[in-house]
């Protein structure tokens, strides 16, 4: 969502859900791996040069009128900006969406209710216990929540947007990321907010899971309404570092 709505800046130019980050760490991590690199003693000299030139004609692809500044969407990037800061020598600014734990684990659960994979082993993830169990263990929510952790620890300098905050006060919450994001003020339409490009959602696994709403809510879901009182209470508790750093309830 808040891509959609960015991409409404006229210095934005934004691209879909995005593979720039899996080819760069793939490149890095031959840079680290391999023995030719490891046979040079400046390898990075001409690795990082490789890596902004590659993100660069990358995001030139997207470029429609000129605009300045292009917008990657990747869960990764919280955890491995250090790379493109390296490549270009200078902050890479990085705004990273959170939510309330429980809400994150109900709005899966409601769009895999949707779209039930078939694909999958109908042996498995069968009960919604075993569902979110898996995504808070693997990907997508437990691997991004540890990242986000770490970032933290390491005190990273990345603009966390609560998405509560966008919907319910979204003038103030964009003003801020605009600031962060070194960009001109701008007036969105919140009230039509467009997906900037389209991708194939089931590469992902099922669909849903990156469709964008036309307008933001003001009528937010409750997780309680899905998961029950007793799993998403238990998720806060669990989670409670988490919902206590960004002011949840735990």
């Amino acid at each position: 969502m808040l891509q959609g709505i960015l991409s409404q800046h006229p210095e934005v130019c934004a691209g879909t859900t995005s593979p720039l980050l899996e080819y760069v760490y793939a490149s890095f991590k031959n840079f680290k791996d391999c023995q030719e690199a490891k046979s040079q003693k400046d390898a990075g000299s001409h690795f990082y040069p490789f890596v902004k030139g590659g993100v660069s004609a990358y995001a030139e692809t997207f470029r429609k009128n000129n605009e300045s500044v292009y917008l990657d969407k990747s869960r990764g990037w919280v955890h491995y900006r250090n790379i493109i800061q390296e490549a270009f020598g200078c902050n890479i600014p990085v705004v990273c969406m959170v939510r309330d734990i429980a809400d994150i684990a109900a709005s899966m659960e409601r769009i895999w209710r949707k779209n039930e994979p078939s694909h999958l082993d109908p042996l498995k993830l069968v009960t919604m216990e075993e569902r979110i169990s898996n995504w808070f263990t693997s990907t997508p929510i437990g691997l991004a929540i540890r990242r986000i952790q770490n970032a933290l620890s390491k005190n990273e300098a990345i603009f966390f947007c609560r998405y509560e905050d966008l919907c319910l006060a979204p003038e103030e919450t964009m003003k801020q990321i605009l600031q962060h994001l070194s960009l001109s003020e701008f007036k969105f339409d919140f009230e039509n907010i467009e997906k900037a490009t389209s991708e194939d959602e089931l590469a992902f696994g099922f669909a849903g899971l990156h469709s964008v709403q036309t307008k933001l809510r003001k009528d937010l879901p409750k997780a309680e309404e899905v998961l029950g009182e007793q799993m998403a209470k238990s998720l806060r508790e669990e989670y409670s570092g988490y919902q206590n750093l960004f002011k949840y309830q735990a």
